[in-house]
């Protein structure tokens, strides 16, 4: 499971990678998360998060944007800050 995950999350840093060979490490990726949640190693729904944030970037490269980064904590307190303000 961890080896199908690097593999995609590498291969989501190198923009280089051709869209269906993004397609094809989801599907495979989807396809271990499944069994991992099937077999309680996962619990289902951080397999279908985890299947829905890789969908997400995947997607977002096919567009041409940047891949979404997620906050950080002190990006989250300077928000909170700001609308306060």
């Amino acid at each position: 499971m961890k080896d199908s995950v690097r593999s995609l999350k590498d291969n989501l840093e190198n923009k280089q990678i051709d869209a269906d060979i993004l397609n094809k490490e989801l599907m495979a990726l989807q396809k271990v998360l499944d069994k991992a949640a099937k077999n309680n190693v996962l619990h289902k729904n951080k397999a279908n998060r985890l299947k829905s944030r890789y969908a997400k970037k995947i997607t977002a490269l096919g567009k041409g944007k940047d891949i979404p980064k997620k906050a950080t904590s002190k990006e989250k307190t300077d928000n909170i800050s700001r609308k306060k303000s």
